[in-house]
């Protein structure tokens, strides 16, 4: 839209960052004001205050926008950025459902505007950043990711270093979920570089010392804590309040693990006076009260730990109040966000659409079908037949054949079974995403005993040694598991040279009940900038008169781990061996 100089002139101010300038010039008011000034004077004023976490004060400019809006013509860029820095107000506040609510609003407004200034597209970052925020909070993370790739791509066109930041902190916490530690550290120093603010610079370090825990780290993770203890927060604020809490409450923590309980009992209790006892009649959910219900937690473990029966039973006491209360809000939200996303849709539409889906889909599953039947059957028999013929040949007038004819014979054998090794697994990859597949009670155990029995031949030749922790029955396909196993154990025994060959397959549970396996080995390893090319059809690192293959082993595994909701990936510095690890969704 087209702006008058005045607005103008207003908007390259924030645009340059004189924030305090730009203030001073939203809060007055002009002899010659028209409408939509005044609404792009408290707009910005409101956004400034934001930043300053000044979010009372950001509200009365938003509700001076609102009465503003029933007096004449409304731009929808003016009501988009409205609805947006609403929405970030209820973010704040932890209503959730609310803010998807205005986030969808202002979407909807912003799909009007014809063309984009920068002005439009600053809001709009910040927009898919809170839709990002927002759906993380509530663990819709596909929807999380999807937005904050959106608002990453018009961060970096604008150099919006504080949308950046807070990005890479989502992504950090996304990764430390999947157990990709090294990827979550990479993601919070990038966070690192843009945390501009006090409370950043602590957010950032709780970060790091929650990852030091997660790598065993206990030194690091002590020292992140103490750094962050001599940050300045100012204690009357919410968030300071939240970030002086958890700091205690994690030093705490630290303290406990080392049997230091006196020097635990007193962070603990520091923590708990910075965020306040628990409020009967504060029926807030959000950042306070959930470091709230893990002060409460800990010491009411630490008494109980002491013997002191009364102090732990209080404590005990706050616990279930805050976890009812929790409960009720995370149900509630979640259902809220649910029904919001369902109704900006309209139903009829889905209804058309779905079937759509699922005839064209039903079509393509069966053309896929009779193509990795005909894979399977019709390509391998003849491949077959010439391999046997050939073979005989070689057999029965190999002594009738000079050398050089002789070569030729070998060397359209070798061909002959290397097309026919393809067509296989080929079919295999095709059935992976075709067939309907039962699952049944599986035990990986049982699973890589049979894979070692498989690979009798290749484990004694090379003298594989084996280290497997405990590993769980789950509920999967079993051909599909063993396929899987066998892949990676195969190719940890294959791509080694080492004298004597170790392979450690371990496994552990995250807390989105998912299931992450790792198989680790001591081979040639995998140069970073390959870690996603090997996942990709027919992408191989060395030929095949280095190591045989086919380049969709790894294919296939990348198909088994989406068919249950996983990711797999690869860690290795490219020297020092290979730890291939995915995540397997429980049923």
């Amino acid at each position: 839209m087209m702006f008058s100089s005045e607005s103008r002139a207003l908007i390259d101010l924030f645009k340059e960052k004189d924030y305090e300038i730009a203030l001073y010039m939203a809060k007055k008011k002009l002899v010659h004001d028209q409408h939509d000034d005044r609404i792009i004077r408290s707009l910005i004023a409101a956004r400034i205050c934001l930043k300053k976490d000044a979010f009372e004060e950001a509200n009365t400019h938003l509700e001076s926008c609102r009465k503003m809006f029933a007096e004449g013509v409304t731009q929808p860029v003016h009501l988009a950025v409205y609805y947006l820095w609403k929405g970030v107000i209820e973010l704040v506040d932890s209503r959730y459902a609310s803010t998807i609510e205005y986030c969808l609003k202002s979407e909807k407004e912003f799909s009007k505007c014809i063309t984009l200034t920068w002005w439009e597209e600053e809001n709009l970052t910040y927009l898919y950043y809170t839709f990002g925020a927002v759906y993380y909070t509530v663990k819709f993370f596909e929807d999380s990711k999807f937005y904050c790739d959106l608002a990453e791509k018009l961060a970096e066109k604008h150099d919006n270093k504080s949308v950046l930041g807070s990005i890479m902190n989502i992504r950090g916490k996304m990764a430390q979920k999947t157990n990709q530690l090294e990827a979550a550290r990479h993601h919070f120093e990038v966070y690192a570089r843009y945390a501009d603010t006090p409370s950043k610079q602590c957010m950032y370090l709780h970060n790091m010392a929650e990852l030091s825990a997660a790598m065993k780290n206990y030194e690091e993770e002590i020292k992140y804590l103490k750094e962050a203890a001599t940050i300045e927060l100012n204690p009357e604020t919410r968030m300071g309040k939240i970030l002086l809490g958890r700091t205690y409450n994690m030093l705490g923590e630290v303290h406990a693990k080392s049997e230091e309980l006196e020097k635990s009992e007193l962070f603990q209790l520091k923590a708990f006076r910075y965020v306040g006892d628990v409020d009967q009649q504060d029926e807030r959910v959000d950042e306070l009260s959930g470091i709230k219900k893990k002060i409460c937690e800990s010491l009411c473990k630490l008494y109980t730990h002491q013997k002191q029966h009364e102090k732990a039973y209080n404590f005990s006491q706050k616990v279930i109040q805050l976890q009812t209360k929790e409960l009720n809000y995370a149900t509630d939200a979640r259902i809220a966000a649910l029904r919001i996303q369902y109704e900006k849709q309209d139903t009829s539409d889905i209804v058309e659409n779905f079937n759509q889906k699922v005839e064209e889909l039903q079509s393509l599953n069966n053309y896929l079908s009779q193509i990795a039947s005909s894979i399977s059957h019709d390509v391998r028999a003849p491949l077959r037949n010439t391999i046997s013929y050939l073979g005989i040949l070689e057999y029965k007038q190999r002594n009738a054949f000079n050398q050089e004819a002789r070569e030729y014979l070998e060397t359209a054998l070798q061909a002959a079974k290397d097309a026919e090794m393809l067509t296989k697994s080929l079919s295999d990859l095709g059935k992976i995403n075709v067939e309907q597949s039962s699952v049944s009670e599986v035990s990986i155990e049982e699973i890589v005993q049979r894979v070692r029995r498989n690979l009798e031949e290749e484990i004694q030749h090379k003298n594989v040694q084996f280290e497997v922790a405990s590993l769980p029955t789950i509920t999967a396909n079993e051909g599909q598991m063993l396929q899987l196993f066998q892949n990676l154990i195969s190719n940890a025994i294959k791509y080694n040279e080492q004298e004597q060959p170790l392979i450690k397959i371990t496994h552990e549970k995250n807390t989105d009940y998912e299931h992450i396996f790792s198989i680790a080995d001591n081979g040639i390893g995998i140069s970073p900038e390959n870690h996603q090319k090997i996942f990709q059809i027919f992408k191989r690192l060395h030929r095949d008169s280095e190591y045989e293959g086919t380049g969709i082993g790894l294919a296939i595994c990348a198909l088994i781990v989406k068919k249950y909701d996983g990711e797999i990936w690869v860690e290795s510095d490219g020297e020092n061996g290979s730890n291939f690890k995915f995540t397997l969704h429980t049923y």
